[in-house]
């Protein structure tokens, strides 16, 4: 197996991993805190610690159930892990009788005239600046969303990984030759590539040449295919092009996706 396959396999893993640990039953179980859907920025990098409190969503009748019920199913089942746990939830949920469903109903709607009140009292004491910082808050959480879901698809449907770049080769060699992991080697590793002279650069950037043809050629096929299937949100433009299908309803339709994007991008 070759340095740059191994490296994208650990690095996927680890991804993988983190992303399993961060977001599994998250909404459910995590207490809610003030503006817990908005995330301090990186783009914008906005405090939001000055804005007013924003008041909870109620938990909607059966995720409130679930929360309330969880405790019992794990002292039932102890040998149950959280999936299991939110399995055997979500059946007891279908089997409670409609009395019980009913009362979650009936607390739930009143918890949401509250909250309605609540809300309202909220927005009137944003400023618009804050309204304006929120908005685009949410965008971005948008956007991270789609890429998400976007890495999803391609995941799901075997898209070729664009090969390391030739620094990222020489760092997943170093690393495998050393023994060490990644993250401690990242900034001694930094100053020896500084170190090295053009010719011993030039192996790692022949290597990257080489398999990024076989990438480009790898992806030609994997478009092809796509676009046979209609999955056209997955191809890049070009591809579009060099099938013919620039003016097709598909085609049309991503491009104003794209310029979309583009403009909200540009937006002030």
């Amino acid at each position: 197996m070759s340095v740059n396959s191994s490296a994208f396999k650990l690095f996927s893993c680890v991804n993988a991993y983190k992303n399993i640990l961060s977001n599994s039953f998250r909404i459910v179980f995590a207490s809610p805190q003030p503006h817990s859907g908005y995330k301090l920025s990186s783009k914008t990098n906005i405090d939001l610690s000055s804005f007013p409190t924003k008041p909870p969503k109620p938990l909607t009748p059966y995720f409130k159930f679930l929360a309330e019920h969880r405790s019992l199913v794990k002292k039932e089942h102890p040998e149950f892990n959280s999936l299991e746990i939110i399995k055997q939830c979500a059946k007891d949920w279908r089997d409670v009788h409609e009395s019980i469903k009913e009362r979650y109903n009936e607390q739930y709607k009143q918890e949401m005239d509250i909250y309605s009140k609540q809300y309202l009292d909220y927005q009137g004491r944003l400023t618009p600046e804050q309204k304006e910082k929120l908005s685009q808050l949410r965008k971005e959480r948008i956007e991270q969303k789609n890429k998400i879901r976007l890495k999803k698809k391609y995941r799901d449907a075997n898209r070729p990984k664009r090969p390391l770049a030739p620094y990222f080769l020489f760092l997943a060699e170093k690393a495998k030759e050393r023994n060490e992991k990644y993250n401690e080697l990242a900034i001694t590793l930094r100053h020896e590539w500084k170190q090295l002279s053009e010719s011993e650069k030039q192996k790692y950037s022949d290597e990257f040449n080489k398999n990024i043809k076989e990438y480009e050629e790898a992806m030609k096929n994997w478009e092809a295919n796509m676009i046979k299937e209609g999955h056209f949100d997955l191809v890049r433009g070009r591809a579009l092009i060099e099938q013919g299908l620039k003016n097709s309803p598909q085609s049309t339709k991503l491009a104003k996706r794209i310029k979309k994007k583009a403009s909200e991008s540009n937006e002030p």
